[in-house]
């Protein structure tokens, strides 16, 4: 062992005096960064540090080298500093570091370190615990470490509870210090608030019994304190009748101090003991600013407790909001143990929801939902999660599943929804469609089964609604194409790159030209023509439908003057698609002014629009139609009888015209003697005088059929396809594809 002497150390007079003498003891020897800790309470301070401009202080056992080495009680020498992530230090550049624990009657009490900017020889812990034992030795014949004062235990009791980063830990904080400042074992915290009086936090050798008083109990202790004051029970043979439970616990003293937060007593700290106890004014001073502390930092946690589970909640629904989604992944992958298990990812969206908000109002929606939010909750397991991601869509998150297991989960999700919701008397069915992911390995990311969930619940909403698709890995490429489709189109629309072709309408108690429709087409460069049933489902569901259909319109009356100026009908009309989404916006007005204010004629604009659009914002449609009838311009509806509108929206709605789908006209044949839609439109056409025109005339029984149920229009491929502008027989006089099928046609020319 090295003889090795510390003079500075041995000539202190005091812990301080030691320590510093024992840092210029090991400067002496070399050692230019030396520093010697010492426990004070939990936390280590520097009582010497010499070569620092700046040290580190006030940290716990455990915590760095030096914390370590208190908390083991073992040397250590750290060759490299920056392979210890642990390692603690206010200078840049330590290389080393060695470190010994300081003994005082076999108790550890602090350490003492030397840092080096260069490598330690291996000597160096030698040296260094050899300083720890002469501190130590000089610590003792000082009679130890000096009890820290009143003031400085509450000061760092302060400091502690304030680090407490919950509700539990600052109270067990708080009854700890309390019965060290006190000297009394046993202390606990009594809750006062809106789940009423409970002890929620208890120490000492009559814990048990403190937890064992009543509601009653606790009460009358709570009653024992007005704010600002104390209480005490001396205890002793004139004690009262109501102070039973005390005497039955074997408590002699009590100390009651108030917790207050925000001008309210949100909690009482009680102290007892078995023993007579006396406390001194600084005591009962220091108790009462702990108590206070205790109750402010107990109302910040609490309200902060309370900030957060509004931040994970749902307000409408109380379920989860999307916030806890992908926690609610993470932690299921992470629990997966039995093999082949899964963890499954419901997308689950209501069809339809915005016709209830639009017909029956947002109240009526909200109401709705937290219906659907309770038969989604009453129908999963217990450890399932279902979150609300906003607006009718809910994630539910499976743990250890499968795809029966998930696809089970699924139908029990569809019956329980399928059950109808009375509504202010109303009756509403609903239905929703459901997409489901599985998990391939724990490494799968939240997002990432969202997403996939979400592409197989589009599916099955493509697929009819009101049911369930389970994700394939088609159904990512396919994604793909449809993301890549629709930069293509944004690029084309941008450019003006579509084209628009014109299908003739006929009237067929002449086979003259009534008007025309036009339709958009689009050639890529790449991928040549794409058919409309590829780009307008993008177009509606990126928004890119309202810029397309808007030039549309004005190509199409653009179109009508140019064949004016070549000697065209004045009467020929021009029918014009328009989705929902315009007519929900006040541009499409400003579309329609702008080709009116050319001169047309607007009784030759017809706005052809879907029969959903009357089942949709009834207000914003019904205002956009009634304006553009006060202009002039006719309204068709599209697709008719494939949709849900009824006969009184039909009645009030400013509409000229129904346009038959071609879903009906196909089921004539010359087996059928009737086709009741196709015979009930134009029986309601003819009541409400509302023009009709058939679509999708495709056979020559088809054609018959409708002349003879006196259909005033139609227009289909075995008439006429769609015609490039140059190709339309838009004169009087002009050659008609169709005349074949008019006998009248084929006697003389058409004038």
């Amino acid at each position: 062992m090295l003889a090795i002497t510390f003079p500075g150390c041995a000539a202190g007079l005091s812990v301080d005096e030691a320590c510093n003498g024992l840092a210029d003891d090991l400067v002496a020897l070399g050692f230019s960064l030396p520093s010697i800790y010492l426990l004070a309470g939990e936390r280590l301070r520097c009582h010497a540090a010499r070569g620092y401009f700046q040290v580190v202080d006030g940290f716990r056992p455990g915590v760095g080298v030096i914390g370590g080495v208190v908390a083991s009680g073992v040397s250590t020498l750290v060759p490299d500093v920056r392979v210890r992530p642990d390692f603690l230090s206010a200078m840049t550049g330590v290389r080393a570091e060695a470190c010994a624990p300081v003994r005082v009657h076999g108790e550890v009490v602090g350490a003492v370190s030397v840092e080096s900017r260069t490598e330690l020889p291996s000597a160096t812990l030698q040296v260094v615990e050899a300083a720890a034992r002469a501190v130590a030795n000089r610590i003792a014949e000082l009679g130890g470490l000096p009890r820290a004062t009143l003031s400085q235990r509450v000061a760092q009791v302060s400091v502690d509870i304030a680090a407490a980063g919950t509700v539990a830990e600052l109270e067990d904080r708080v009854v700890r210090a309390a019965a060290d400042i006190a000297g009394m074992p046993t202390a606990a915290v009594i809750r006062l608030d809106e789940f009423g009086t409970r002890l929620t936090a208890a120490v000492g050798p009559l814990a048990a019994a403190l937890r064992a008083w009543t509601v009653s109990d606790l009460d009358q202790l709570a009653s024992w304190v007005i704010r600002g004051t104390s209480s005490h029970f001396p205890g002793g043979a004139d004690s009262r009748s109501e102070h039973a439970f005390l005497d039955g616990a074997g408590v002699r003293s009590v100390s009651v101090h108030p917790m207050v937060a925000g001008g309210a007593t949100s909690g009482v700290l009680v102290l007892v003991s078995e023993m007579p106890t006396a406390l001194a004014p600084a005591v009962v001073d220091s108790l009462e600013l702990l108590a206070a502390q205790g109750g402010a930092l107990l109302g910040l946690l609490s309200a902060l407790r309370e900030v957060s589970r509004r931040a994970d909640l749902d307000e409408l629904t109380g379920l989860a909001n999307r916030s806890c989604y992908p926690a609610a992944v993470s932690n299921s992958l992470a629990s997966l143990r039995r093999p082949g298990a899964a963890v499954a990812v419901l997308l689950l969206d209501l069809d339809d929801f915005k016709h209830i908000n639009d017909s029956l109002g947002h109240h009526a929606g909200d109401r709705l939902l937290r219906e659907v939010a309770t038969r989604i909750t009453t129908t999963l397991r217990t450890g399932d999660t279902v979150c609300r991601l906003g607006g009718d869509e809910f994630a539910i998150v499976l743990p250890s599943s499968d795809r029966n297991a998930a696809q089970q989960t699924a139908e029990r999700l569809l019956d329980a929804l399928g059950e109808v919701v009375v509504l202010d008397g109303t009756v509403i069915e609903v239905s929703a469609s459901i997409g489901i992911a599985l998990s391939a390995s724990s490494a799968d990311a939240p997002e990432q089964l969202l997403r996939a969930a979400d592409l197989a619940m589009y599916l099955a909403k493509s697929l009819g609604k009101g049911r369930y698709a389970v994700f394939k890995p088609e159904m990512q490429r396919a994604a793909l194409g449809r993301r890549a489709l629709e930069s293509d189109l944004r690029d084309a629309v941008r450019q003006q790159l579509l084209g628009v072709v014109y299908q003739p309408i006929l009237d067929l108690r002449t086979g003259l030209l009534s008007g025309v429709e036009a339709l958009a087409r689009w050639t890529d460069a790449e991928r040549g023509p794409v058919p409309p049933s590829a780009f307008i489902p993008v177009a509606e569901q990126s928004g890119l439908v309202v810029p397309l259909g808007a030039w549309v319109v004005e190509q199409a009356c653009e179109q009508l003057h140019l064949w004016d100026a070549a000697g065209g009908n004045p009467r020929l009309t021009m029918s014009v698609n328009v989705s929902t989404r315009q007519l929900e916006r006040p541009g499409l007005l400003d579309v329609v002014d702008r080709c009116l204010a050319t001169g047309l004629d607007p009784r030759r604009l017809i706005l052809e629009i879907t029969e959903t659009a009357l089942t949709g914002d009834a207000a914003t449609a019904l205002t956009t139609l009634i304006a553009l009838r006060r202009r002039g311009v006719q309204v068709a509806v599209d697709d008719f009888g494939i949709g849900y509108s009824s006969l009184d929206r039909l009645r009030s709605a400013p509409i000229c015209r129904l346009k038959i789908d071609k879903v009906f006209v196909g089921e004539i044949n010359h087996h059928a003697a009737h086709v009741p839609i196709v015979d009930a439109t134009l029986t309601m056409g003819r009541g409400l005088w509302l023009d009709v025109v058939a679509e999708g005339v495709e056979t020559t029984e088809q054609l018959e059929y409708l002349r003879e149920a006196q259909c005033p229009y139609a227009q289909g491929f075995l008439l006429a396809r769609p015609l490039e502008a140059a190709d339309v027989p838009f004169r009087p006089g002009d050659p008609l594809p169709w005349a074949r099928y008019f006998p009248s046609l084929m006697a003389a020319p058409a004038a």
